[in-house]
């Protein structure tokens, strides 16, 4: 009796011991089994980006049709943005040939969108100054001499938040076949969101804070002088299509022109330029330094260019190219006496984040032009690739800097925005 009374709990503790058992290792496989399928949808994530094939909400999109040309086509369906540690996207990179694309990026150094930019902010201004009552902060009739004041600063409250105080000032001749004159057109943005309606710009609100100083010193007669300076403080653009710039620097650009005299010259110094769609980094350039001057006059001829820098954009597979003089590209060429001149010489190097090298440098036999007697400044390409490989591109034109000088301060101080030479397409 007693070993069959203390045998049956034994064999129910067994029983309730194995259904235990069994109740854990099927509460363990399906909370397995849940984890397993929680854990991919991270993974699915992150694969559906490494494929472009995320949520499309992240996707940078132009809303305005005409300005589809500006997207950058390195995003793509095939490419799509990784995120840095500051929330900037940056498109992947792709294989590019640096001997291709060398020349072009000397023209990129040369940051043209500054003019462009400006015009941009100057549409924004007008559009604000008709739409909105001006605070005199100092008139133009205050110069205590019974004359006008050269200079005046006014107060703007842009619609949708936020100010713009523009300052202008003027000195010299207008309406005359010769003389001079200085003018000076001063930007502050003030956190200034403003509703555009018009043509020159996408309708929609646009932001800008920061600040913009334009200079222009022109004189004119039997021949002429212009020299212009566009300077940005800290400056953010913020266009309705989902543009954005940053800027920072100065840009110094002179012409002058008469019967004997034709010179040209551009320098830039940039910590920054920036263009973005929406987050995802377009084009960047950082700590630029450009000169460029170009002598074509009757007597001795000179050239100079010297560049250093970096950039990223698609014109270098979305990769960081650094250049660098070493040293400038120098000559001076007097026609009618050639041995006395100092020949065409220097490097500029490019250095691309894959390992890809080119050096420029001038071909060592300098063509004089027969009627012009001006040189034909041409240069040699000496490229290195990632895996080592080597080859020459010989005895090619210089890239021509643009000549983009245009006096636009006036036309932008008294409303009308009307530069011809420079039409308003966004950079």
């Amino acid at each position: 009796m007693m070993a069959s009374f203390t045998g049956t709990p034994i064999v129910s503790i067994r029983l309730s011991i194995t259904l235990l058992i069994v109740i854990l290792f099927v509460s363990g496989c399906s909370g397995s089994s849940s984890s397993s399928d929680s854990l991919p949808l991270a993974d699915t994530n992150e694969t559906a980006s490494e494929n472009g094939s995320g949520d499309e909400s992240t996707d940078p999109v132009v809303s305005d049709p005409s300005l589809e040309s500006t997207t950058d086509p390195a995003i793509s369906e095939n490419t799509t943005p990784s995120t840095s540690n500051t929330g900037v996207q940056i498109p992947e990179q792709v294989d590019f040939l640096l001997d291709e694309v060398a020349q072009p990026l000397l023209v990129e150094f040369g940051i043209f969108q500054s003019r462009t930019l400006s015009l941009v902010a100057g549409a924004l201004v007008d559009n604000i100054r008709s739409t909105s009552e001006a605070e005199i902060l100092i008139p133009q009739n205050d110069s205590g001499l019974g004359e006008p004041s050269p200079f005046s600063s006014q107060r703007f409250n842009c619609s949708a938040g936020g100010t713009v105080t523009v300052d202008f000032e003027f000195t010299g001749d207008i309406g005359t076949s010769s003389g001079s004159s200085e003018a000076m057109l001063n930007y502050l943005f003030d956190q200034c969101e403003h509703q555009f309606s018009g043509s020159r710009l996408p309708e929609g609100t646009h932001r800008i804070t920061g600040n913009l100083l334009l200079e222009e010193d022109l004189g004119f007669g039997r021949g002429s002088r212009t020299n212009i300076r566009e300077r940005w403080g800290d400056a953010e653009i913020s266009l309705s299509n989902g543009l954005e710039y940053t800027i920072n620097g100065e840009i110094f650009h002179d012409r002058v022109t008469t019967s004997n005299v034709d010179t040209v010259g551009r320098t830039a110094n940039f910590t920054q330029y920036r263009k973005f769609n929406g987050d995802v980094l377009l084009e960047s350039l950082e700590n630029v330094s450009f000169e460029y001057n170009d002598d074509r006059s009757l007597g001795p001829t000179s050239i100079l260019l010297d560049v250093s820098g970096s950039l990223t954009s698609s014109l270098t597979g979305n990769q960081s190219v650094s250049l660098l003089s070493n040293p400038p590209l120098t000559a001076l060429t007097d026609r009618f006496d050639l041995p006395n001149s100092d020949p065409f010489s220097g490097t500029i190097e490019f250095s691309a984040t894959d390992g890809s090298f080119v050096s420029l440098s001038p071909n060592p036999e300098q063509v004089i032009g027969e009627f012009t007697g001006i040189p034909e400044y041409r240069v040699d390409l000496d490229y290195t690739s990632p895996s080592g490989e080597r080859r020459s591109n010989t005895n090619i034109e210089l890239i021509e800097i643009p000549n983009v000088f245009g006096s636009c301060l006036l036309a932008l101080s008294d409303g009308t925005n009307n530069c011809p030479d420079m039409p308003l397409t966004l950079p």
